[in-house]
């Protein structure tokens, strides 16, 4: 699905400050060899759908919405930031299923407006930039920084929900201080240094106060389950 969404935005690429660098918009890899590895990983994960028959709806639901998304819905403004949250929702459920573990709905909708939040700070960062994708006409500076705000809210309250109805320890609730830390951390740096925020993966390991923060998160758990 990648490699396809590349393929098509290679010219719109080239025009861009970081993306010219990618391989199909410079040059670096042709149309026709990247249509190679698509087909080759198409069919590594249908052996991989075979062998786990269980993960089925979930990966024919996320390739069905990609190629909705990158044939149309993403020139839409909203629904393309919902279905990008969605693509990693449905990473955790094929996930769980593959792994025939429980998944509770409070989680789903933390990974959910987490996504959301992250995918958000993405499309803010991008208005710095004359050559830019379409939808964001369609967006106003300060609407973006409004479902900044409501995302991280959401977020931060969907895990707290599901640190008390989705988990067994009553003390699992305080987790969420390091929830909110990390999303306040991320949410500030998203507006002082604009331009790094649109690879959120990248701005949220370069901080170490949010990897410091991610790390006490997990010991915390691991003490409350293992301990």
């Amino acid at each position: 699905m990648y490699i396809c969404n590349d393929i098509l935005d290679a010219a719109q690429d080239r025009l861009h400050p970081t993306k010219h660098a990618r391989p199909l918009a410079s040059g670096a890899v042709g149309q026709n060899s990247a249509l190679a590895m698509a087909f080759a990983l198409l069919t590594v994960g249908s052996l991989g759908v075979y062998a786990l028959p269980a993960i089925f709806p979930a990966v024919a639901a996320y390739v069905l919405l990609n190629i909705l998304y990158t044939g149309a819905l993403k020139h839409i403004a909203v629904v393309d930031l919902a279905l990008v949250a969605l693509f990693y929702v449905l990473r955790v459920i094929a996930g769980g299923e593959a792994s025939m573990t429980y998944i509770s709905p409070w989680i789903i909708l933390c990974v959910l407006f987490g996504a959301f939040f992250l995918t958000v700070g993405k499309r803010r960062a991008e208005f710095a930039y004359g050559a830019r994708r379409k939808v964001l006409d369609s967006y106003s500076k300060q609407g973006l920084d409004a479902l900044l705000i409501a995302a991280a809210t959401l977020a931060i309250s969907t895990y707290g929900l599901y640190s008390v109805l989705g988990t067994r320890s009553t003390y699992a609730v305080y987790s969420t201080l390091f929830v909110a830390a990390a999303v306040f951390r991320v949410a500030n740096r998203m507006f002082e240094e604009e331009g790094e925020a649109e690879y959120p993966e990248t701005l949220v390991f370069k901080d170490r106060w949010v990897l410091l923060i991610t790390f006490l998160w997990a010991v915390y758990l691991f003490v409350l389950v293992y301990i």
